[in-house]
């Protein structure tokens, strides 16, 4: 993911979506959920002054995410 401003991002992926943070170098914050495999680990670039995106073809729109329950996904939402 690259975003303008990181601590938002990274509150609602550690504070909400459960991930952890295992590694930062630069500007590249590692974030991980359900251990380090495929699939698991999310990077993000904090870049201040990167161009806003444009939806369009070929861009991605949204990202999703696995839940371990039905349960789990009515409780995330609450």
């Amino acid at each position: 993911l690259s975003v303008r401003a990181l601590a938002p991002t990274r509150e609602l992926m550690t504070g909400v979506l459960g991930f952890s943070v295992t590694a930062e170098a630069g500007n590249r914050t590692r974030l991980t959920a359900g251990g380090p495999g495929p699939g698991h680990v999310v990077d993000i670039l904090e870049e201040p002054e990167a161009e806003p995106a444009v939806n369009g073809l070929g861009t991605v729109h949204h990202v999703a995410m696995a839940i371990g329950s039905p349960e789990a996904q009515v409780a995330l939402r609450e």
